[in-house]
Parts: C-alpha cells; sequence; structure tokens
C-alpha cells in the first residue's frame, strides 16, 4: 500500500495512504538507516548543521525541492486521488518538507521502507477500526467513540513492513 500509494473507494473517507503516513524507518541504497517524517524549518537546518549521513540525504532532498519547487507548484495537478509519479510536492516547505510522505507511492524506487508510522481511522459503517494488541500480536475490534469525520492525528500505529506484523501502537 506505501509502495503504491494506494487510493480505493474509501479514499474519499480517510485519505489516500500518502495522507495517513507520519513517519517511516528507511534504509537508503547505501546503507544509511533514518526515521523521515514531516520537518519544521529549525529542525531541518539543525540536522543540515549537524552533518553525516542523514544530513547527506536531506541536503539532497531539500535540493531537489528547491530546484523544482517553482515547477512543481505550477503544474503538479491538484485532484483529490493524484496517485502516480513522485510526490515531490510534499518536499516542498509549504507542505512541511515531509520526506515520509514524498517517498509514499515511489514504489521502493529510492529507499527500502523497513517500519511505517500510520494514522488509525475507524470505519464509518461499522464504527470501528482493527487495533493490534502488540502483546498478544493479534488483531480486535475497537470501537470508536468519534465521531463520523476522524481526527486523523488521534491515533496511530507503526508496522514493521517486511513481515507485515504491527510492530506498536501509540
Amino acid at each position: 500500500m506505501i509502495g503504491n500509494n494506494s487510493c480505493g473507494v474509501h479514499s474519499v473517507m480517510s485519505g489516500k495512504t500518502d495522507d495517513n503516513i507520519d513517519e517511516l524507518d528507511i534504509l537508503t541504497y547505501d546503507g544509511a538507516r533514518m526515521r523521515v517524517g514531516a520537518t519544521p524549518p529549525e529542525l531541518l537546518e539543525t540536522r543540515i548543521r549537524e552533518g553525516g549521513r542523514v544530513v547527506r540525504s536531506t541536503r539532497a532532498w531539500r535540493r531537489s525541492a528547491t530546484g523544482t519547487g517553482d515547477a512543481v507548484r505550477a503544474q503538479f495537478p491538484r485532484i483529490p486521488r493524484r496517485v502516480s509519479g513522485y510526490n515531490l510536492d510534499f518536499l516542498l516547505p509549504e507542505n512541511g518538507f515531509n520526506v515520509a510522505r514524498a517517498l509514499v507511492g515511489s514504489e521502493g524506487t529510492c529507499v527500502t521502507i523497513l517500519e511505517a508510522t500510520a494514522r488509525l481511522v475507524p470505519s464509518r459503517r461499522a464504527g470501528h477500526s482493527s487495533s493490534w494488541d502488540s502483546r498478544t500480536s493479534s488483531s480486535r475490534p475497537m470501537r470508536s467513540t468519534r465521531s463520523p469525520r476522524p481526527d486523523r492525528s488521534a491515533s496511530r500505529a507503526s508496522t514493521n513492513c517486511s513481515s507485515g506484523i504491527p510492530a506498536r501502537s501509540t
């Protein structure tokens, strides 16, 4: 789902995959492991000053956004279910320089995704969503006490992408 930015009929209610990804634990082609997500400008500048392998990737992503920013702003289609191509618009400063969301849909061409932290969205029809119990590694229904239009920042789950088994929930 993360590799191709899945977007089925329920995306009208809960958004595309990239709308629901908060962070990714990734492995770059040269073996650097890092956690990426939205990066406020202050944190971005701090990371760049610190140096190291993570910074080289961050600088490259920022250069990409800076070099193509005007073209992305002018030419990327603004449609609700755009799922083809790279999500370069998420690297723009006004979109929070969100490397995790930019990588969603890249089909493994940029990095290997090891773990993802995603928002859980309750099912409107059934009134519940799946919840993982990390002690038993099993799925159990979770009654929703929220309104039909969920606050997407409320619950998150992290999944080990290599095994498909949820690693933790917050």
